[in-house]
């Protein structure tokens, strides 16, 4: 049975863009470039509680 991934923020170095995800399921479809700079470097963390509130309260 697959378990969802724990939520994640992928973080732009360049313009700091930055988009939080709470998978629901073992199938991600993330970026691989910043939707905004086109950087590919992004670093991908651990949320911070406000940013997996307000990912839950916006509903993405």
């Amino acid at each position: 049975m697959p378990v969802p991934p724990k939520p994640f923020t992928q973080e732009c170095s360049k313009c700091g863009w930055k988009h939080t995800v709470r998978p629901v399921s073992d199938v991600l479809l993330i970026p691989v470039r910043c939707p905004r700079c086109d950087n590919p470097d992004l670093i991908r963390r651990r949320p911070s509680y406000f940013e997996q509130v307000w990912s839950k309260l916006i509903g993405k």
